[in-house]
């Protein structure tokens, strides 16, 4: 989008169909299959960043998540570590 004139972007119609069977399909998941996705999700990312440092690489720019998400996920995580 760009931000000089309110346009929303093109995207094509096949795009926009298969976007519609996407939110379909993760609405159709249990909260189990979700949640397994979700942490599936961050494994990877913590996979590459791990990856990136190990090349000597910088952290990505702007950082991933704000300082305040990353508190919040290290709360429920050690919630969800005590729990289980």
């Amino acid at each position: 989008m760009n931000v000089e004139n309110d346009r929303q972007p093109h995207f094509p119609p096949e795009a926009l169909h298969q976007s519609a069977e996407d939110i379909a399909y993760l609405r159709s998941l249990t909260m189990k299959e979700r949640g397994d996705m979700l942490i599936s999700a961050c494994r990877a990312a913590a996979k590459l960043l791990e990856a990136r440092a190990r090349s000597g690489l910088p952290a990505p720019q702007p950082a991933p998540w704000p300082a305040s998400t990353v508190e919040f996920l290290k709360k429920w995580a050690s919630n969800v570590r005590r729990n289980t």
